[in-house]
């Protein structure tokens, strides 16, 4: 009107990083499927779109008090979260007592948390964190030091075996654990775009961790081959601080670098590996322990995805490029005990929260 018009145009907002996540240790301590979901929702509100969910793990056998030998380690806590049919001759389930989801809850998680654009990433950790497993197969965990009773022995093929029939269970079957051609649904796993296969802190034999990552990775994505498949980076320490990586592991791989002694950045990148930034000096919560909270004035003032900082020196990928995926931030529950106090619920969410914004803003761009 009167020859007045307003400016026209288009707004465009995406984000910097594909990876905006965060993961919460759920088999060392009890979670309740309802703070799960709730901080699916959280989240969301703040535009971050992973949250990976640490199915298994166990007190950490070096920081425990036990008597010593292997059966006394053996005793200490572990948790298995997931409904499974896996026993041994005993009849003796891998699966928590004292508090597991089923694999309805787990898929009904899964397909809540894709409405709210968050992907679940389920992460079932071997051959290293395996007391769950060792617990209930003695024979397919490291013998002659109490400290590694829940490590599988990779030189044994039933361990390898196992960890397969535990994967196959949640990949290819439904909550009645029919496959497809049985007549099944929708595997467990079915909605989940990226799965985690463990691979952190393995203290056998170099030869057989990497000859297990090559064959159980390639195994993962043959019979899941819609799915990404994330890895806790560890070829520098495995491969004994060198640049060679096995023959026929593939690039595709997503690799979650958590320690630069265990991966140095620039060498996982440069040898073709997509990249999760986890570094524990930044991004680790242990509620209780030394990272209670994260420090969120360095977050804010200092912290870039794709800058890794320690101590004895800085590492910077570029930002630009697709294989610097992004970010996860996790939650570690290393101090709860069975039978003792623990933080409760709504004090791990407070620790969670924290930080969010500041995580989230960064991920998304500039």
């Amino acid at each position: 009107e009167n020859g007045q018009s307003l400016p026209a145009g288009e707004i465009r907002d995406y984000p910097r990083y594909s990876v905006r996540g965060f993961g919460i240790d759920v088999g060392r301590r009890p979670v309740s499927l309802e703070l799960l979901y709730r901080i699916v929702q959280e989240l969301s509100y703040h535009k971050m779109n992973t949250l990976q969910i640490h199915l298994n793990d166990n007190q950490i056998i070096s920081q425990s008090e036990y008597d010593g030998t292997e059966e006394g380690a053996r005793s200490l806590y572990a948790g298995f979260r997931l409904e499974s049919k896996i026993r041994n001759e005993e009849g003796e389930g891998i699966t928590s007592s004292d508090l597991f989801y089923t694999k309805e809850e787990f898929r009904k998680l899964v397909e809540t948390a894709k409405v709210y654009g968050v992907e679940i990433v389920p992460e079932i950790d071997t051959p290293a964190h395996s007391l769950a497993l060792t617990k209930v197969f003695p024979s397919l965990g490291l013998s002659g030091d109490p400290e590694s009773v829940d490590q599988l022995d990779l030189s044994n093929p039933a361990a390898v075996s196992l960890v397969k029939d535990i994967w196959e269970e949640y990949l290819i079957k439904d909550s009645r654990g029919k496959t497809r051609e049985e007549g099944g649904g929708s595997p467990v796993f079915g909605e989940c775009k990226t799965i985690h296969m463990g691979m952190d802190e393995y203290f056998g034999e170099k030869e057989a961790y990497l000859s297990y990552l090559e064959e159980l990775t390639a195994w993962g994505k043959e019979i899941a081959p819609d799915k990404e498949i994330r890895v806790w980076a560890s070829l520098t320490e495995m491969t004994g601080g060198g640049t060679e990586e096995p023959v026929g592991l593939s690039k595709e791989l997503q690799m979650q670098i958590w320690d630069t002694s265990w991966a140095d950045p620039e060498e996982t990148y440069e040898a073709g590996f997509s990249i999760v930034n986890s570094l524990s000096s930044s991004l680790y919560l242990i509620p209780g322990g030394g990272y209670d909270w994260l420090d969120r004035e360095f977050l804010e003032e200092e912290w870039e995805p794709n800058v890794f900082k320690t101590a004895e020196r800085t590492w910077v990928l570029p930002a630009w490029s697709e294989r610097m995926l992004g970010a996860c931030y996790l939650m570690w529950n290393d101090w709860w005990r069975e039978g003792e106090e623990s933080l409760s619920e709504e004090e791990l969410f407070a620790r969670f929260a924290d930080p969010l914004p500041v995580i989230g803003g960064k991920l998304w761009g500039e």
